[in-house]
């Protein structure tokens, strides 16, 4: 390997290596917790959990720093200023990224032989390796499946939304097709599922389903196909991430005197009377575009998902669907709420408008009071507008009224806590983003931080609804707190 490689991976080992110590330490620590692993179903349960983490979260972030790492760093004219192709830098940043995702693997492999061999985990229930394999595949996969759909994006935030979007697009999509018009063979659709982002979950589903088989007298099924189309699937993926890695458009030359007249500011309105009128205005502007898409994502897939069972219910609305958009909206609000709150200081906090902030006359107490509540009340109150609009028309329209579904004291406990839960990925996100001022760092530790909470907090205290909360919120109030002290103070991490 010459020294071109040898400084292309160096490179990028460098910008991956607090994201990988992060990963490592997060999996020891799961895999330590003694709680997670008493008896079978918790072991799978665990497994499950961790494996579904690595795909959606790991890959996700992982396959979005791919993308566009080199534009939010404004050092892709450099690449292109090299006397070497980008498509060494993307080749390097391929094979640091199969490191990153596969450490997760790697450990917990480790830490489930040593139980295995001291004979905590029963010696009748063995992970097979392939396990372990197939699960990083797939979270390699899922990685270089946004990377190539979003590459060259601006910035990571907006790459992790634009390939987040168009894979869960393609699994809703082709989640309803199966549904309504699966085929007698099975295997044309675990084909299709194999070439998919994400398609060696194909062969996950396999390979936990074959003690079952076997149990039953059945012989296992072939999967050498899955595994051919899954390796057409990532390798067709990476060509395309590698083709079109660092074509971005040129800038165009222009004549001074041309140069002068278009920075004349005649489009701008007025300038407003207040300076938190101002700040409010531009958060808004910033906020709103993507609340709107992730509350159109939580109705978009409720009602698929909905469609999906219709034929066991009796139409669509009904207290199914208003069942269904609660957990939908947990889950997907929480991911928005995250990339919500990495936005709140992905662009003010650069060197250029850092500073440009700082000497207007303005607070800083006033600013980031400002910035921070109006993003908060703008991301959770769209958010939660799937959800009220479903209660409305299963109200309005539906068979009966959603109450019986969900019982007047059942419902408020779970929607304030989702409320919550929300605003405290908010504040711990934009707490990450504060003090590292790093995105994909910032998402990854929250991540971890929520993780955190509910295996050490909220599983081993058996902590009801209200205990949840109390842990929340306080846990939210502290980042909140820390959050605002390293932006009085302009404190940063590594800095």
């Amino acid at each position: 390997m010459n020294g071109v490689w040898r400084s292309l991976l160096w490179k990028e080992w460098r910008e991956q290596r607090f994201k990988l110590l992060a990963i490592v330490s997060f999996t020891i620590a799961i895999g330590l917790l003694p709680v997670l692993f008493n008896g079978k179903e918790d072991l799978v349960r665990s497994l499950v959990a961790i494996g579904f983490f690595c795909l959606l979260a790991l890959g996700l972030f992982v396959g979005a720093s791919l993308a566009a790492s080199e534009q939010s760093q404004r050092t892709v004219g450099f690449l292109q200023s090299l006397p070497q192709s980008t498509r060494r830098t993307a080749i390097a940043k391929l094979l640091v990224a199969a490191l990153t995702v596969a450490a997760p693997g790697v450990v917990l492999f480790g830490v489930i032989r040593i139980w295995e061999s001291v004979g905590y985990i029963p010696a009748d229930f063995t992970i097979p390796t392939a396990i372990f394999v197939v699960l990083a595949w797939a979270t390699y996969s899922f990685a270089i499946w946004v990377a190539a759909i979003a590459v060259n994006l601006a910035d990571e935030v907006r790459a992790g939304a634009v390939g987040f979007l168009a894979i869960a697009l393609f699994w809703g999509a082709f989640g309803t097709l199966a549904d309504r018009w699966s085929p007698a063979d099975e295997r044309v659709l675990q084909s299709v599922a194999a070439a998919a982002p994400g398609g060696p979950l194909a062969l996950f589903v396999e390979l936990m389903d074959r003690p079952s088989r076997a149990a039953a007298g059945y012989p296992p099924r072939p999967i050498w196909h899955l595994v051919l189309l899954a390796g057409v699937s990532s390798m067709t993926a990476a060509a395309v991430y590698v083709w079109r890695f660092g074509r971005v458009a040129a800038s165009r030359r222009q004549q001074v005197e041309s140069a002068a007249k278009s920075i004349v500011p005649a489009w701008l309105a007025p300038p407003m009377r207040k300076p938190w009128i101002a700040i409010v205005w531009k958060q808004c502007c910033e906020s709103l575009p993507l609340a709107l898409l992730g509350a159109g994502g939580i109705f978009c897939v409720s009602l698929i998902i909905d469609f999906v069972s219709r034929e066991y219910q009796h139409g669509i609305l009904n207290d199914g669907l208003l069942s269904m958009s609660i957990p939908v909206w947990l889950m997907i609000g929480g991911l928005v709420s995250i990339v919500s709150g990495i936005g709140l200081w992905l662009d003010d906090l650069r060197p250029e408008l850092n500073t440009f902030w700082r000497s207007r006359p303005i607070s800083t107490g006033q600013w980031f009071a400002v910035k921070f509540v109006v993003s908060a009340l703008i991301t959770l109150a769209t958010l939660s507008i799937p959800s009220l609009l479903i209660y409305g028309l299963v109200a309005w329209l539906g068979n009966r009224p959603p109450f019986q579904q969900l019982g007047p004291t059942d419902w408020p406990p779970i929607i304030a806590l989702g409320l919550l839960s929300q605003f405290g990925f908010f504040s711990a996100a934009a707490a990450f983003m504060a003090a590292t001022r790093r995105p994909m760092i910032s998402a990854l530790l929250t991540i971890f931080t929520a993780a955190g909470v509910a295996f050490c907090v909220v599983g081993p205290f058996s902590l009801e609804t209200a205990g949840s909360m109390i842990a929340i919120a306080a846990i939210s109030a502290l980042a909140t707190a820390a959050g605002w002290l390293c932006i009085r103070n302009d404190w940063a991490i590594g800095r």
